[in-house]
């Protein structure tokens, strides 16, 4: 076992907006990704994927709706929806993406939202 710090590996990639996988669990692929302010193009893929911001900020673009994504934050984006980036976006995205199943949308916010409940509490 590696341990993988992922903002060094992200400051390495010779190339902002091109991912490079560095993990690979059964059929789910974790990729990096170096934004550098330059905005990304419109997609859409045949399976799920979530992206995490792990520093900076995206301005990402979800079916036309401007749908802002800072540092922490994560949002799971279904397979076949169109997503781009807006210009003015930087900072380190790790993509996580499974080729061969759905991302449990629910399960993913009913982590988050317990993670935030814990971290408030008393």
């Amino acid at each position: 076992m590696n341990v993988i710090n992922l903002l060094s590996a992200a400051e390495r990639l010779p190339n902002a907006w091109r991912s490079e996988v560095f993990a690979r669990v059964g059929s789910a692929r974790f990729k990096l990704s170096r934004m550098d302010g330059a905005a990304y193009p419109e997609e859409r893929h045949d399976h799920p994927e979530v992206l995490v911001v792990l520093d900076g900020h995206m301005n990402l673009v979800v079916d036309g709706v401007a749908t802002p994504v800072r540092s922490g934050e994560m949002i799971c984006i279904g397979a076949g929806v169109l997503h781009a980036v807006a210009a003015g976006s930087s900072g380190t995205l790790l993509i996580f993406n499974q080729l061969d199943g759905a991302i449990d949308q629910d399960a993913a916010h009913s982590i988050h939202s317990s993670a935030l409940t814990v971290a408030d509490a008393p």
